[in-house]
Order: C-alpha cells, then sequence, then structure tokens
C-alpha cells in the first residue's frame, strides 16, 4: 500500500504476505472479468473461417483457370488475379505485430513489483498506471491500442479486428498489406463479372447480339459458368 493511497492497488493479497500463496501478487484475481482490451471474438468465428476461407482461395484459383482458358484477351484478368491470391497468401502467413508470451508470474508482473515498491515512484505514477493493461494470458504490460485477440491467444500491437477470412489479426504489421488486398480483391471481382458477362455477350458465336433463345440453346455453358 503506498503512504499516498488510502486502498490497495491489488485486490487481492499483498505480495509481501508472509501466508500468501505463490500466485497471490497477481495483479487481478482468476476469478476477475476479461479487461476491455481482450478481443473475445465470435465462437463461430472458426467455423465461418473453414466454410468460406479456403473456398475462397479455391474459387480465386478457379477464376484464374477461367480467365486463361475462356478469354480470348485475359492476360492482364489473368496476373491481377495472381497477385489477389499471391497477396491473399502472405496475409495468411503474415505477423501482424504479435508480442511474445512470457511464463507466467515472471518478468512484466515482477518488473512492475519493483516499480510499485521503488520509492522513487510518484503518487502520480501509481494513480496514473492502468492495470488493466496487464495481459494475464500473455503476462506483458500492454503497449497503447495492444490487445489481446481470444481466437489466435496472443497480444497484438495495434490491433484492428480478426480477420475470419484470413484466420489471422490484422494489426500494425499488416494493416497496409491487408488494405491493398481489400482493394485489388474487390477491383478482381469487378474484372471477373466483367469478364463472364463480356464472355456471354460478346463470345465468336454470339454475334453482338443476344436473342432470348440464345443463351438457353446455344449458349447453356456460359451461363453455368457465370453462375
Amino acid at each position: 500500500v503506498h503512504p499516498s493511497m488510502h486502498s490497495s492497488l491489488f485486490p487481492v493479497s499483498s505480495p509481501w504476505d508472509s501466508h500468501a500463496g505463490p500466485h497471490s501478487s497477481l495483479p487481478f484475481s482468476a476469478a476477475s472479468p476479461a479487461p476491455r482490451d481482450v478481443y473475445e471474438g465470435d465462437g463461430a468465428a472458426a467455423q465461418l473461417t473453414s466454410t468460406f476461407g479456403w473456398p475462397s482461395l479455391t474459387g480465386g484459383a478457379s477464376v484464374c483457370a477461367f480467365l486463361r482458358l475462356f478469354l480470348a484477351r485475359g492476360d492482364l484478368l489473368f496476373w491481377v488475379v495472381c497477385v489477389d491470391l499471391a497477396l491473399y497468401l502472405l496475409l495468411l502467413l503474415s505477423d501482424p505485430g504479435i508480442h511474445p508470451k512470457r511464463k507466467r508470474g515472471s518478468s512484466a508482473v515482477e518488473e512492475l513489483m519493483e516499480i510499485l515498491s521503488s520509492p522513487e515512484t510518484h503518487a502520480d505514477t501509481l494513480a496514473a498506471l492502468d492495470l488493466s493493461r496487464l495481459c494475464r494470458t500473455c503476462w506483458i504490460y500492454r503497449p497503447l491500442r495492444t490487445k489481446h485477440c481470444s481466437i489466435c491467444d496472443r497480444c497484438v500491437d495495434g490491433f484492428d479486428h480478426h480477420c475470419v477470412w484470413l484466420y489471422n489479426c490484422v494489426g500494425s504489421l499488416n494493416a497496409r498489406l491487408f488494405t491493398a488486398w481489400l482493394l485489388l480483391h474487390s477491383l478482381t471481382q469487378f474484372l471477373h463479372l466483367l469478364g463472364c458477362l463480356a464472355f456471354l455477350l460478346l463470345g465468336p458465336d454470339a454475334g453482338g447480339s443476344l436473342p432470348d433463345d440464345l443463351l438457353h440453346q446455344r449458349h447453356p455453358r456460359r451461363l453455368l459458368i457465370l453462375l
């Protein structure tokens, strides 16, 4: 207990209590609610990823095959899709800014204890200290804008969100890559739609017009490709 404060900094036993247990000096109890700096995530995130994540990757590969095989002038679109898939794979394997975990009861907490017990620590510093920034899973004192993702079970610097399509977090190290991939992927989907429509309307057998019976009688495969 600091002499300038009226209550203890810790909701559990003091670390200097001789009768305290090995983990009684923790700045919060094990039953305390999760701090606001913890991203709990959705329980269905893993299911969404397994349902839509890899199918989107294989779907992109099928778009490559479609553009390469069926479009006479699809070389540019083909390479755009290839770059889109390459960025997607880079995001899957990218580091969003992970803070390494520490063993329970080591370094970070002990260093904080030394700071709190030091006579050089001023009362203003103690009052401004946010103990909720102590991660009880990774055992680190989180910097600003750092949150713990319960899905990945790690603290991410500059945490923005956990992307279920990538099964990876978006943080300070891959935020720009994620933004670039979103823009390129939107362009790829738009070009894919234009390519399908051009293939249906401007095919070698279409003749520049598309009567009502032409699509169903002479071009059933093109309709299936568009769907």
